[in-house]
């Protein structure tokens, strides 16, 4: 098999990759359902048995289903490590089978008896997929609660609960095996309850029968943490961070505070300070004496890299789930950075790593994104317009003395630009400047007569 996406490979790099790669094992899926990992997703024959030579870099996700009802779950694999997921007909899902259960077929997988079954990942693919996850880490994942092995879906149990009867044959269809779940979780859970995790197990292995490395965070979906031993779990969806400075914060405060008039302006206007806040308060890693804050290669700090997760998390989520709340997420994060106009020089490492990110993530946007009837009045235009604005102000800050922009970020920013007029046939310097919808307004008031 080759094509764009799995290169022609002889049968000795073949073998290599399949030896060295990951695998996922998965048994017993209807011919005719969905199933992909990462970018690609196929409909699976009869003879259908899983997926070979995976990366063992990063992190992959799993999706199965069909075209209006998909399901993911995120897994990490070491070199040569098999994974077995089987599926489960009475609630309609992909579940990770324990280490016991699963040791045979992996074995199976690893002397290549199940070689003719396994397709191979697209390679093709990979460097898209690197660009949209390096910063997803398994801290990423558990904070949105979706740690391996976790199912995630587009709506959790508890939202579907608030959509009405004649919601959608979809959602009643997730209804039902949300609660065929419960009831199987419940018995199970009755007549063995699951034991505790054993020290030192690898985080992310969706091997394993429990949620190694991580957890639900507050608001997570009950049920969603655990799946192995056949009992069925819950899916969930991602719960993220409130980035917005408006909204009703969990303690009933808000991000504005008690600013008013000037000072609220300014905050507004330069969402640094808030931006601050949420890097000290929400995407800190949990304090840990033995081991000092960690910078990564690239200069991120561990919060900084903690707030990009989330930003291609959000991304990805909608792009595999079509999950609104994500696609949500992800314009409130794009818009806060955008926002952000002392931050662009103080904190240079997170802003090249957002240029980058989206960069990357507006290479699925379709040519014409910005000119469709459809899609050209959209919050981009305003968030692109606002970033060119504040880094346009580049020559009277340096006229003025002030820090200029580091010439990493000032490259980054430049491809950005390069990379928008090529695809999109749009100058965001020029074309999107004045639509920055955070800029005052002045208003004309009328005059008496």
């Amino acid at each position: 098999m080759s094509g764009p996406d799995v290169p022609s490979l002889d049968p000795e790099e073949a073998l290599q990759l399949t030896q060295r790669g990951g695998t996922l094992v998965c048994l017993g899926l209807p011919a005719g359902r969905e199933f992909g990992v990462d970018l690609r997703s196929y409909t699976v024959g009869d003879r259908f048995g899983g997926m070979k030579m995976i990366p063992t870099q990063g992190v992959h996700f799993l999706v199965f289903g069909t075209d209006m009802d998909r399901t993911g779950c995120f897994v990490s694999l070491a070199p040569s490590e098999v994974a077995v997921f089987r599926w489960d007909a009475a609630v309609e899902l992909l579940l990770p089978l324990a280490p016991a259960e699963a040791a045979p077929h992996a074995a199976a997988a690893s002397s290549l008896s199940l070689d003719a079954s396994l397709g191979p990942y697209p390679l093709g693919t990979w460097g898209e997929w690197a660009a949209l996850t390096q910063h997803i880490s398994p801290a990423a994942l558990a904070r949105a609660a979706i740690a391996p092995p976790t199912l995630v879906g587009p709506s959790a149990a508890e939202d579907l609960e608030a959509l009405p009867a004649g919601a959608g044959a979809s959602a009643a269809r997730r209804r039902s095996r949300c609660a065929q779940a419960e009831a199987v979780q419940a018995e199970a859970n009755v007549a063995a309850p699951a034991a505790p995790a054993a020290a030192g197990e690898r985080a992310g292995s969706c091997a394993a029968g429990g949620a190694a490395g991580g957890g639900a965070s507050e608001g997570g979906s009950e049920g969603g943490g655990g799946c192995g031993g056949g009992a069925a779990a819950v899916t969930a969806t991602a719960r993220y961070v409130e980035v917005d400075p408006h909204a009703l914060r969990p303690d009933g405060s808000r991000g504005v505070g008690g600013r008013r008039g000037g000072a609220l302006t300014s905050f507004l206007l330069d969402r640094s300070e808030w931006l601050g806040w949420l890097l000290a308060h929400e995407y800190s890693p949990p304090p840990d004496s033995s081991r000092p804050p960690a910078r990564a290669a690239d200069g991120l700090s561990a919060c900084e890299a903690g707030l990009l997760g989330e930003l291609q998390l959000s991304f990805l989520l909608f792009l595999r789930l079509s999950c609104l709340a994500s696609l949500e997420q992800w314009k409130r994060l794009v818009s806060l950075l955008c926002g952000c106009e002392a931050a662009l020089k103080a904190r240079t490492a997170l802003f090249v790593g957002f240029v980058q990110a989206l960069r990357a993530q507006l290479a699925f946007a379709p040519p014409d994104f910005f000119d469709d009837e459809l899609s050209a009045d959209n919050f981009l235009r305003s968030a692109l317009g606002g970033l060119a604005a504040r880094a346009g102000a580049e020559p009277l800050a340096k006229a003025e003395g002030q820090q200029a922009l580091a010439p990493a970020l000032a490259a980054e920013l430049a491809r950005l630009r390069a990379f928008a007029l090529e695809r999109f046939r749009i100058d965001i310097e020029v074309d999107l400047a004045d639509e920055d919808e955070d800029e005052p307004t002045v208003v004309e008031l009328p005059t008496d007569r």
